[in-house]
């Protein structure tokens, strides 16, 4: 039997990354969920990213939600979409009142 896991891999996560290790709102969450995770009982922290509800969080003045929009807009495999189909697809990953 062969079992596959396939994932969504965004080559621009390292990135994203980057910005958030800087980022006093990533930072302030991090630490709350990192010493206290049942006061925070949606978010997980899961490979240098904040998840909420299985989803990345990303805080609101970020800059690379402007690459995000770009990349999904221009994505080769669905992408040119109009702007509400894109933002459903990003919504999917990611959550963001900004998105």
């Amino acid at each position: 039997t062969l079992l596959l896991l396939l994932m969504p891999h965004f080559a621009f996560l390292q990135e994203l990354k980057r910005e958030l290790s800087n980022h006093p709102k990533f930072i302030t969450l991090k630490k709350g969920i990192t010493k206290n995770p049942t006061t925070y009982l949606e978010h997980t922290f899961l490979e240098d990213l904040v998840m909420h509800k299985s989803r990345i969080w990303l805080p609101d003045n970020l800059k690379f939600i402007l690459l995000l929009l770009q990349e999904f807009h221009s994505m080769p495999t669905g992408g040119h979409m109009d702007i509400t189909k894109t933002l459903a697809r990003l919504q999917e990953s990611f959550i963001c009142r900004n998105i």
